[in-house]
């Protein structure tokens, strides 16, 4: 079997339809598993290195005016939700090294590409549900780069909001606020800022497989 690396995925958009306007993108690889104890999930390169969680995140904020340009979506709903914000979320969207859609998108997809050729690797993108992140992101590529392949497996693309679900209902049965038995993430940054989103993803998806791990396997003493 092909070794993993894990990818959480995150994007601020000023739309809710798949031909939303990308206003930043996020993409940080992570450890699924305890990688001492599951060191056959993992290339042997990262293994040495340390892991996935020791590899360069991937992060850039995008013009609008470029998603504009080439026809990608805006609402006033969303844009008003912007303007409500906190200054800290909206901060995060400023700055020097704003690139344009096409820029950012071809930088993503040669960043994706680098990690699966680097560690011959299979690359499994992690988004907070199916229905936002994953079809935007391959609207923007196709829109903005004029590709129609993308740089993972169709079957490669996993939904952390199901992970997390399901596995809270291993754990603990059903609740009515599951998410209220997860540890608050303290990273840094706020709540829509992209990459801490990535961040706290990542934090929950590898706080419940450690948990789950813990419960199937407990240690004898």
């Amino acid at each position: 079997m092909k070794k993993v690396i894990d990818i959480a995925l995150d994007i601020e958009t000023l739309s809710k339809r798949e031909t939303a306007a990308i206003i930043s993108i996020a993409a940080l690889p992570f450890d699924k598993y305890d990688i001492k104890e599951r060191p056959e999930m993992f290339p042997d390169l990262l293994v040495k290195e340390g892991g996935c969680s020791s590899l360069e995140p991937f992060y850039q904020v995008v013009n609008a005016t470029s998603c504009a340009l080439i026809g990608m979506h805006f609402e006033m709903d969303t844009v008003r939700f912007w303007a409500e914000q906190s200054p800290e979320a909206k901060a995060a969207l400023l700055g020097d090294d704003i690139v344009s859609i096409g820029t950012a998108m071809e930088s993503f997809v040669k960043y994706i590409e680098c990690l699966k050729e680097k560690y011959d690797a299979d690359i499994h993108i992690w988004a907070q549900g199916l229905d936002f992140d994953i079809p935007i992101v391959r609207n923007a590529i196709r829109t903005a780069i004029n590709q129609i392949t993308y740089p993972w497996e169709y079957s490669h693309v996993r939904c952390a909001r199901t992970n997390i679900l399901e596995t809270i209902e291993q754990l603990y049965g059903l609740l009515d606020d599951p998410y209220s038995v997860l540890p608050k993430y303290e990273g840094n940054g706020c709540r829509h800022c992209a990459m801490f989103d990535a961040e706290r993803l990542a934090f929950n998806v590898r706080y419940l497989s450690d948990l789950l791990q813990s419960k199937l396997n407990p240690i004898k003493a």
